[in-house]
Formats: structure tokens, C-alpha cells, sequence
């Protein structure tokens, strides 16, 4: 259809755009079909799906891309919505298609409802559940993502995010590279940088240190300190969370998780699942994992890894990963961990692929595969 220009209304805190009668009998759309709006402002656009009304509540998102201040008269086309179907193949060529984890509906019974985009020449999938009041706060996300990204993002979900909530992306963690690690993955997968929030955890034995602290995470990771929780649980420490609230983002991520574990336990590893898997297990080492010299006194030195879960499920799950990866591990439910003994090959492996990159058990293996490169070459020359 043709380009309107309509004036937006202000109840309350809602932003409402309203179609007037003589327009509603001339439009061939009809009350609760999906539609596809645009929005224009001047140089700025923004877009809506949602169900064909009189009245449609402006998402605040939308408001801000069009940068809608005190003038509130817009431009605006709608347009038959085209869904695309998910896609039937995890991979396309290299990359991960996250169509593929789409949902059908959201676990509060809301539609998911997904359209591809190209835009400068890169695809996207704009996402958005509509239920009987309205919709969520829809989401513009990279439709093909590399693997390795793509696994360690989930990697950091399973060791350190919240997997319960089916309303936000949350990862808990005090390393300041991790939680730069994490943001950068949810840039990489096109998480606006604007949705992304930042709340501290504090004991109140830190509240005069707060100003360095933040000051710290503000120049590493580049995001403000959104909110500041103090508790007084007897634990003198301090923890970020980094939060995105929005349902459909969380459900896809859960839902990826989900699946990729059983993709990784039940199927044979080729190279995409290979590069996925690498950067999956390296952010369970950072989040969860250790490494540790368990012979000191030998002529050659021994090492090995854990992963501590309270969640025996997990063990089973970082067993089935280890052994693939080459580790002959053992399940210590009483000791919440499974672990493996690590010679200098597969030591030289988890260096390459990143585990422990953002902690100290990094400087241990280092040790280990110099030590033992060092045994070796004194054994040969005797």
C-alpha cells in the first residue's frame, strides 16, 4: 500500500498510533491479521509486526529508532506479512542458521512469528510472539552465526547463566574478560548494545570501593552500570550480571542450548560441529573447569582437568563431551565433578582452543606442556 501520514497519541505511559474509520474501510486488511508496518521519520525507519488494529501500541524500541521526541507525526506503510519457515538444517555451509531454532511457540503459548531480512547484504531474522494482548518486544538477529561464536556463547550459558528464566539472558560473573567476552558473543549474534544492561551484586563491605569497581568494568567491557543490589548475606563479595530482557531471545537461547547438547552427545563430530564444540567446551573450562598438576615429584609431571556441576545431569552431559574430545573421564557424583588425567597433546589442544584464556589455570597448563616438553628432551639426549 501506499505511504500515510498519521499523528501518534500519548495515554498515560503508552504511545498509541490510531487508524481513523474512512481508513479501515478502504484497507483490504482486516482486525487480527499479521502485518508488517514501516515506520519512517525523517532519515530514520523502524518496523512492527503485529495484528492489524484501529488502535496498535508503538513499541518503545520503535519510538527510539525513529527518534520520536515532541513531534509525533509519522510516515508509515503496511505491508502483507511474510513468515519464513525454520529451517530443517542446523548448518549452511559454515555457519550455524539460527532459524533453525526457532520455537513454535513461546512456554507461555504465545506464536513466534519470524521474517527474513537483508540488509547490506547480510540475512536476518526479525522475531517477535503475539498473544491475545498485544506482542513481546520484538528482536533483529544475525540469521547466520560462526560456530565457534556461537558455542562459546552457550558455553557460558551453561557454566555461569540463568537457564531457568524464560525472560531474560542472564550471565553472572565476576571476570571482567568473560563478561566482555559475553557481550561481544550477543553482538556477534546481533543483540542491539542498547538492550544490553548491567547490574552489580554487592556486599555492603564493598560500597565505598563501588566507584573504582564500575569505573574498572566501564572502560574494559564499554557498558554502564545500569542497577546496584546490595545484600548483606554474610559474603564479602561482588558479582555483574549482564541482562537483556527479551522473552523470544531467551526461549531461542535455551532452545539452542538444549538441542546443540544433544547434536553434540548423539552425533558424530564433523568440522563445523568440531568448531562449535571447541568453543563450547572452552567457556565451560573458564566457567566451571580447573587444571590441575597432580604429580610434582616424578620424573615427568602429571596433570588433569575437572568441571564442577551440582547438577549430576551436567557431569553426564561434560563427560560424554570430554570423551569425544579425546579424555578418558570418570563421574564424581559425591564430589559434584568429573574429571579427566591430561597428557601434553590434549594440554596443547585446550591451549589452542581457548580454555581457561581468562584465568590462571591458563599459566598451569603453559607449566605443564614446558615441563614435560623439557623431561622429554633431556630423555632423549641421555
Amino acid at each position: 500500500m501506499k505511504e500515510i501520514k498519521l499523528k501518534l497519541l500519548k495515554t498515560g505511559n503508552k504511545i498509541l498510533l490510531y487508524f481513523p474509520k474512512e481508513f479501515r474501510l478502504t484497507s483490504k486488511y482486516k482486525k487480527g491479521e499479521i502485518v508488517r508496518i514501516t515506520f519512517r521519520k525523517g532519515n530514520n525507519s523502524s518496523y512492527l509486526i503485529t495484528k492489524f488494529n484501529h488502535i496498535i501500541t508503538i513499541k518503545k524500541e520503535v519510538l527510539s529508532e525513529l527518534g520520536v521526541k515532541d513531534d509525533r507525526e509519522i510516515i508509515l506503510r503496511i505491508d502483507d506479512f511474510f513468515p519464513i519457515k525454520k529451517s530443517n538444517k542446523l548448518f549452511y555451509k559454515d555457519k550455524i542458521d539460527l532459524s533453525f531454532f526457532v520455537p513454535e511457540k513461546t512456554k507461555k503459548g504465545s506464536r513466534v512469528y519470524c521474517e527474513e531480512c537483508l540488509i547490506n547484504k547480510n540475512f536476518f531474522i526479525r522475531l517477535t510472539s503475539i498473544h491475545l494482548r498485544g506482542s513481546s518486544r520484538q528482536i533483529l538477529l544475525n540469521r547466520f552465526v560462526n560456530p565457534n561464536i556461537f558455542g562459546k556463547l552457550l558455553g557460558q550459558i551453561q557454566a555461569e547463566g540463568t537457564k531457568t528464566n524464560q525472560d531474560i539472558v542472564e550471565f553472572c560473573n565476576k571476570n571482567l574478560s568473560e563478561l566482555r567476552d559475553f557481550v561481544n558473543f550477543l553482538l556477534e549474534i546481533g543483540v542491539n548494545k542498547e538492550n544490553i544492561y548491567v547490574k552489580i551484586d554487592y556486599d555492603s563491605y564493598f560500597k565505598s570501593q563501588l566507584p573504582e569497581i564500575i569505573s574498572k568494568f566501564k572502560n574494559f567491557v564499554g557498558l554502564n552500570v545500569n542497577y546496584l543490589v546490595s545484600s548483606d548475606r554474610g559474603i564479602r563479595g561482588y558479582g555483574f550480571k549482564i541482562i537483556v530482557r527479551n522473552t523470544i531471545l531467551s526461549e531461542l537461547i535455551l532452545n539452542s542450548l538444549n538441542q546443540m547438547k544433544y547434536y553434540l552427545e548423539k552425533f558424530d563430530w564433523d568440522d563445523n560441529l568440531t568448531t562449535f564444540s571447541e568453543g563450547y567446551l572452552s567457556k565451560l573450562f573458564c566457567g566451571d573447569g580447573t587444571f590441575e598438576i597432580t604429580s610434582i615429584n616424578r620424573k615427568r609431571v602429571q596433570s588433569r582437568v575437572k568441571i564442577y556441576d551440582g547438577n549430576v545431569e551436567y557431569l553426564r552431559h561434560y563427560s560424554i563431551i570430554l570423551k569425544k574430545f579425546g579424555f578418558c573421564p570418570h563421574i564424581k557424583e559425591k564430589q559434584i565433578f568429573v574429571r579427566a588425567m591430561c597428557n601434553t597433546s590434549l594440554a596443547k589442544r585446550l591451549l589452542e582452543i581457548g580454555a581457561f584464556d581468562n584465568n590462571e589455570n591458563k599459566k598451569r597448563i603453559i607449566s605443564f606442556i614446558q615441563n614435560n616438553e623439557a623431561t622429554s628432551k633431556k630423555s632423549v639426549a641421555l
